[in-house]
């Protein structure tokens, strides 16, 4: 009985040692990049030690229940987002369906007037909203980082109650 006993708990080390060493195993593989396909990219976001470039927007309002919360979001990094593209797609996320005007605006650091200022009339749906900057004409000039803003209009005479969500992208040059 006493060999049986020796025999079940060596087993069960030897089980416990095989899982750690697994474990391990899987862990350094999920940390280290796959050298085998090497088409796969890798994100690196930049170190500039710049400013966070996203800024979230969400209020609570008095629904059914009284906590019904909207949320309004740039589907953006908390960084300054970087594109190889002229003209990108900024995309934007509302969870309800908003029956107030909704607008965009994107803006050079140092330009007076906006490249873009863009009312999307209501009703507008909920979900992932995209604008397109080829539709109107916006190009970005490499290295010049843009701010871009969606804004729920809730009341036109007082604009300090608006939902603010938005993003900073800069165009940089194609990586060689």
């Amino acid at each position: 009985m006493k060999g049986v006993r020796i025999a079940a708990v060596a087993c069960l080390s030897t089980l416990a040692l095989v899982a750690v060493i697994s474990r391990s195993e899987a862990q350094e593989t999920k940390n280290t990049p796959p050298a085998s396909n090497p088409g796969i990219p890798v994100y690196n976001p930049p170190l500039r030690g710049a400013p966070g470039g996203r800024v979230g927007g969400g209020t609570r309002g008095a629904g059914r229940t009284g906590r019904e919360v909207f949320v309004l979001s740039a589907l953006a990094p908390d960084h300054p987002g970087l594109t190889v593209n002229e003209q990108p797609s900024l995309y934007w996320f509302i969870s309800n369906p908003s029956s107030v005007p909704v607008e965009v605006t994107v803006a050079a650091p140092a330009g007076t007037q906006p490249l873009l200022e863009l009312q999307l009339p209501p009703p507008v749906r909920r979900g992932v909203h995209r604008i397109r900057l080829a539709d109107h004409n916006v190009r970005l000039a490499p290295g010049v980082p843009y701010r871009w803003f969606v804004a729920v209009v809730a009341d036109p005479s007082r604009r300090s109650r608006d939902i603010l969500a938005g993003g900073t992208i800069e165009r940089i040059a194609l990586p060689e």
